[in-house]
């Protein structure tokens, strides 16, 4: 009897080995799958990381490309209104010296021999206007009564009541013609100017 005690309890310490054996076998079996996932899991955690820094920069980037080209944006239109505004007041001082001459020129006419001749720009049309009498284009006429700084119509009366060739009778004989003719020229580039612009004189 007691034999038999012994031999039972001696198999059940071998089947107690073999258990504990086979629980250690299968927890290092399990063990490499749990840190796989956690390595996945850190891997995907940097992944995500990487990716919203690199998402960061991509934005702060486009943050600073916009900036610049609205910087360079309004740096060129502060340039454009700056030479626009040299080329008012460039514009405005012709016209105020040309005006002088005119004056000049209305005041002593039978003793004046030089026609006050309007200032010149280049042609803005695409074929080149004809400049046989004057060297001033009607477009030069056109931007010179612009620059007076008043209504554009008006000045364009103005100008025809000024540069009607009757006004021209007592001009010295020797230069009459030449006066008229250039007074002549004149006249028609402003009826032409008040024919292209009708109505719509400020519009422009």
């Amino acid at each position: 009897m007691g034999l038999f005690i012994f031999v039972a309890k001696v198999i059940g310490v071998i089947i107690l080995v073999l258990v504990a054996i086979r629980l250690f076998q299968l927890h290092q079996q399990h063990q490499p799958v749990e840190e796989d996932e956690r390595t996945l899991a850190e891997l995907r955690r940097r992944y995500q990381r990487e990716r919203r820094q690199r998402e960061q920069r991509e934005a702060e980037c486009k943050r600073k490309a916009e900036e610049e080209r609205q910087r360079k944006e309004e740096q060129r239109q502060r340039q454009k209104q700056q030479e626009a505004r040299r080329h008012a007041e460039s514009d405005q001082r012709a016209y105020k010296d040309w005006r002088q001459r005119c004056d000049k020129f209305r005041d002593n006419r039978e003793t004046m021999t030089t026609f006050p001749a309007p200032p010149t720009w280049p042609c803005t049309a695409a074929q080149p206007c004809n400049r046989e009498i004057l060297e001033a284009c009607r477009h030069s006429i056109e931007r010179l009564y612009r620059a007076s700084g008043g209504d554009f119509q008006e000045r364009l009366k103005e100008g025809k009541l000024e540069w009607h060739q009757d006004k021209f009778a007592k001009c010295r004989e020797s230069c009459r013609q030449e006066m008229e003719r250039k007074a002549t020229e004149m006249f028609k580039i402003i009826g032409q100017l008040e024919a292209q612009f009708g109505k719509n004189f400020g519009s422009r």
